[in-house]
């Protein structure tokens, strides 16, 4: 069962990746159709309303390979990745910090008064 929902991960995947890939050669060629031959207005509105749409698509297939990737943890969320030290409750402390920090608390066990 563990295969299967990682084939099938992996396939929805390749598939958000092909329809992406798919929406950017259209709008390469109805760009390219456009600068080649000059077309009337009504024409021009219908391939820019499709550029657009297929746009917002690639942007929303991106949006959605981000979240699976999240989602899979093949790479970490963008709030790890700006590990900008901003919100302390999702930054990993420093080095120095951290040991600090496992010293004091270790001596709180032993029973010893941190220094």
């Amino acid at each position: 069962m563990v295969n299967f929902f990682l084939y099938y991960n992996a396939f929805l995947q390749l598939f958000l990746i092909v329809k992406c890939d798919f929406a950017c050669y259209i709008i390469w060629y109805i760009k390219s159709v456009e600068n080649s031959s000059p077309v009337p207005c009504n024409e021009c509105k219908e391939h820019l309303q499709q550029i657009e749409t297929l746009q917002s698509e690639v942007t929303k297939c991106n949006s959605e390979i981000k979240e699976l990737k999240v989602l899979l943890r093949l790479s970490p969320p963008e709030s790890m990745a700006n590990n900008s030290r901003k919100d302390p409750s999702q930054a990993i402390p420093e080095p120095t910090e951290f040991e600090y920090l496992k010293n004091i608390i270790y001596e709180y066990m032993m029973g010893k008064e941190p220094v």
